[in-house]
């Protein structure tokens, strides 16, 4: 939902020109802070012209992962082609492209799976003395049916499965261009992308990482796109354009095993539509947040089915002129977005196992010895909370964003120019069609939810009273953000005025949309779609579910401003001999009101906190059902780590407020070098290096990072706390490519002995963080993203696969408190590739050129990995156990896997 991501991405066979703006570009742009990717398609001309190609990659080619036992399956083929021509000779013209893309590719994934021993109930206490446990009937029958047997001895997991991935895309282009006469031309384009995709694990921060429970991903995207330029006068320019973009996307998990084989009361029969029927998503604690688990998760996603359609309308006017000194540029935009979605979130439940249900301090759960274990809570069948939402989740999303702007390029000097901007961007306030949003604000709590009445989620007076505001009560959900000024000035200066030598300076102010995901997440509050949280203890087994006076909230800061970042660089450049010019250049970049997810009701661990509370804590223990006689026990001895954490929050009545902030600030800076030789004697290479630090207090705003951070700080209270490297703060990057036309060999025939091609590009850079989690949530707060106590140097470790870092350096933090280790403070492995490319032209006559490519991703087969296993209760703990192309469910396209080889033959008219 608005992340300014491409509905359509082109075929590069259909593309004519492209340009990547990084740092400092006009104020004809908005709307982001980080690039701006223009792209130019092909227009057909007075000549027919045209390709047809087909890019192979398969099995046999490629060599065997890191990870893999024997070469999974895959094949791949990339095909289509290209026509463009007249219509009307000098006047009208036409250009088509089709490109298919199909993918089989077995994903390896290590996990683990519960030992032979731990489905018997044999586990160790403590202090490592040998216990056995009496197994629940439904635990036991899952322990059986639905966990596999392990088939791997390994430091990295005990079950290793290469399920296949499968792609079939089709897309299309159609592109008409019509010269109406010297000063007017139009030209209009339509394109559409069908995409069908399975992906066999489930994606995102609680994923399942055994077979079975994977997603399906279909629809379409459809883009239409027309321009008219007019030619007022030689020095004058309009151009108006028009494009509407279509998404409609579903993603639906794949059918897996019935919730009502196990007696999972969700609602839902088996066989239901959308496969709404099945087993409900069983989270064990240290599998709820990203990186390897004690123990897999079971279940498909709890973000599907999810349909979302939708359109986007955009209107550009820009008038440029030029004079002898200035070239002026002013325009304005308009994009207007309709989202309708459909969004059942956890409609088939999640049940949460933590371990928190057995370290209370008493055996009267039916723990024997009170192991912090999630997969003990889970053989005992005592899960710590249960979460399902009902009702009606279709959602009419509104949104409209206006952008001005003006531009200057004014020649000071023959060798002196300077650029100038400013740019306002007015984002409206998401709204949903029919009124069906509401929110939360801490100024109009004055009455907490009676959790004795289970048909309070809609009562909406009672809810008002409690703090909620709709959207027709209030006129949004939150405040407009009508302050979106953002200047831009740079300066150009050729200092010995012979253009050998160039110094530039840049500053600008660019803004960001409000993302979507952000306000678009109070579609899932009550009145509109109540959610059935059930906490410990009352969250039965296998029935869990059940009308709860207990809403769980994601909501909006009321003063929620747009994210901006200012960015400014130093740049100086130098033409060499040769055909070379040396750069070397600062970048930097500092984002303001940067967005997170902060839970603003998180619970007191500490005696203060808790003697404050209203109601006092022992009423709100009694009002659960929890006797006098135990309510004033546990808190006459401070035995707040055995209060349900529900009872010792801020805001009582509501089992969590999940509340979107503006509330991250960042930096990073860089030093950037560059040696770039253009093409001449039949070489062209480019050098890069980059130094550069990035720090702040989160870098994702929803879901889990790349580096296996988690949503929500550790102390929700102490956000400064989180203040760290950046998840993608990678410290040194060097590249290196180069083509190269190969000399005509005259020893062969002429056939054979020209048109040969080299390429490459070599990429060596150090590893990005990650941060260390217990996998436990011994603080009390019942978040499980608390950290351990940092009690030696982490990144002295030994740094191999079975041991990356030295895990001898974490220790868990006491009771009731928060681990001292920082955020994202263990470097992970890094990345060294380097691809090859051997490139045949061949003339076929005087209109036909044959190329033959033999491409190689990784040519050495450097092994590459993703960050190792980064929670404390894991049993592979510190070991390395992926690679980035799988941790990406992205074998084949994405980067750090074994060597492929790839042939392709395209054929030129």
């Amino acid at each position: 939902m608005f992340v300014n991501l491409p509905t359509v991405q082109p075929s590069p066979d259909s593309v004519e020109e492209f340009r990547v703006l990084t740092n400092n570009f006009d104020a004809e742009y908005g709307r982001n802070s980080g690039s701006v990717v223009n792209v130019v398609t092909k227009s057909g001309t007075n000549q027919f012209h045209g390709n047809v190609y087909e890019f192979n990659r398969n099995r046999s080619l490629n060599s065997k992962g890191y990870f893999d036992t024997s070469k999974p399956a895959f094949i791949q083929n990339q095909f289509g082609g290209t026509l463009g021509g007249p219509i009307l000779k000098n006047k009208t013209f036409f250009f088509l492209n089709y490109e298919g893309f199909r993918r089989a590719a077995g994903i390896t994934r290590i996990t683990n799976v519960p030992t032979p021993d731990e489905r018997a109930g044999k586990f160790t206490d403590q202090n490592g003395n040998p216990i056995t446990i009496a197994v629940n009937p439904v635990s036991q029958q899952i322990f059986n049916t639905l966990f596999p047997e392990s088939n791997l001895t390994n430091a990295s997991g005990n079950f290793i499965s290469s399920p296949l991935q499968t792609d079939s895309t089709n897309q299309f282009l159609v592109k008409v261009d019509h010269h109406l006469n010297a000063a007017d031309s139009l030209s209009a384009r339509f394109s559409r992308t069908g995409i069908d995709t399975f992906y066999p694990f489930t994606p995102g921060q609680s994923g399942t990482n055994i077979p079975g429970y994977g997603l399906n991903q279909t629809g379409d995207n459809d883009l239409v796109a027309i321009s008219y330029t007019h030619v007022i006068n030689p020095r004058t320019l309009n151009e108006a354009r028009f494009g509407f973009t279509r998404s409609n996307i579903l993603l639906v998990t794949e059918a897996g095993p019935q919730a009502a084989t196990f007696g999972f009361n969700t609602g839902f029969a088996p066989g239901a539509s959308l496969n709404l029927g099945n087993i409900p998503m069983l989270s064990f604690s240290a599998g709820f947040v990203s990186g390897s688990a004690a123990v897999t998760n079971l279940g498909g996603g709890i973000d599907q089915p999810n349909r979302t359609a939708t359109n986007t309308f955009q209107w550009i006017d820009n008038l440029s002129r030029t004079t002898a000194r200035h070239s002026f540029k002013v325009g304005g935009d308009i994009r207007y977005t309709q989202l309708n979605r459909l969004y059942d979130l956890a409609f088939n439940g999640q049940i949460t196992f933590s371990g928190l249900d057995n370290t209370a301090g008493t055996d009267s759960m039916g723990n024997p010895a009170n192991i912090p274990s999630p997969l003990i809570d889970f053989a005992l069948g005592l899960p710590d909370g249960a979460l399902q939402f009902v009702g009606d989740s279709h959602r009419n999303f509104r949104f409209t964003s206006y952008g001005i702007f003006a531009q200057d390029s004014f020649k000071l000097r023959p060798n002196l120019t300077l650029n100038y901007g400013l740019r306002y961007e007015l984002n409206t306030v998401l709204h949903e069609a029919h009124g069906r949003m509401s929110s939360w604000w801490p100024q109009k709590y004055t009455t907490f939810l009676d959790p004795t009445d289970p048909n309070i989620q809609s009562n909406l007076t009672a809810l008002e009273a409690s703090g909620v505001v709709t959207q027709n009560g209030v006129g949004g959900v939150y405040d407009g953000d009508h302050n979106n000024f953002a200047p831009r000035i740079g300066l150009s200066w050729d200092l010995f005025g012979n253009g050998q030598t160039v110094l530039r300076v840049g500053y600008g102010v660019f803004y960001e949309t409000i993302i979507g995901n952000i306000p678009g997440n109070v579609m899932l509050n009550p009145p509109y779609l109540p959610d059935y949280f059930t906490p410990f203890p009352f969250a039965s087994w296998p029935n869990p579910f059940g009308p709860s006076s207990f809403p769980v909230l994601t909501i909006t800061q009321q003063s929620l401003r747009t994210p901006y970042a200012q960015h400014f660089n130093l740049d100086l450049e130098h033409q060499l001999p040769g055909r070379m010019l040396l750069g070397i250049a600062y970048v930097g970049t500092t984002g303001t009101k940067l967005p997170r997810f902060v839970q603003i009701d998180q619970a007191y661990i500490t005696k203060a906190q808790i003697d404050n509370l209203t109601p006092d804590v022992v009423t709100r223990m009694e009002l659960l059902g929890i006797p006098p006689q135990v309510a004033n026990f546990l808190n006459d001895n401070h035995l707040y780590g055995a209060m349900p954490s529900i009872v010792r929050t801020p805001y009582f009545g509501f089992a969590q407020l999940f509340q979107a902030q503006d509330s991250v600030a960042s930096n990073y800076h860089s030093l950037q070098a560059k040696l770039d030789k253009r093409f001449s004697h039949g070489l062209s290479f480019l050098t890069s290096y980059t130094w550069s630090h990035s720090i702040d207090e989160a870098s994702v705003f929803f879901g889990s990072g790349a580096n296996a951070t988690t949503i929500f700080p550790q102390d929700n209270y102490n956000l400064n706390a989180e203040r760290g490297r950046s998840d993608f703060d990678i410290r040194h990057r060097l590249s290196f490519s180069f083509n190269y036309d190969v000399p005509v060999w005259r020893s062969l025939p002429s056939v054979l002995g020209k048109g040969w091609e080299l390429g490459g590009i070599l990429t060596l850079q150090t590893g990005q963080p990650f941060s260390v989690l217990t996998g436990e949530s011994l603080s009390g707060t019942g978040l499980g993203n608390d950290r351990p106590n940092l009690v030696g140097d982490p990144n002295r470790g030994p740094h191999t696969v079975q041991q990356w870092f030295n895990t001898s350096a974490f220790a868990l933090n006491a009771p009731l408190t928060f681990g001292n280790a920082g955020r994202n403070i263990v470097t992970g492995p890094g990345y060294r590739d380097f691809d090859f490319s051997l490139i045949k032209n061949t003339q076929l006559g005087d209109k036909v050129k044959a190329q033959f490519r033999a491409e190689f991703f990784n040519i050495v087969n450097h092994p590459a990995f993703a960050i190792p296993s980064n929670i404390l209760a894991a049993p592979n703990f510190g070991t390395l156990f992926q690679t980035p192309d799988a941790a990406q469910n992205n074998v084949g396209l994405g980067s750090g896997g074994p060597r492929l080889i790839q042939f392709a033959l395209k054929l030129s008219f």
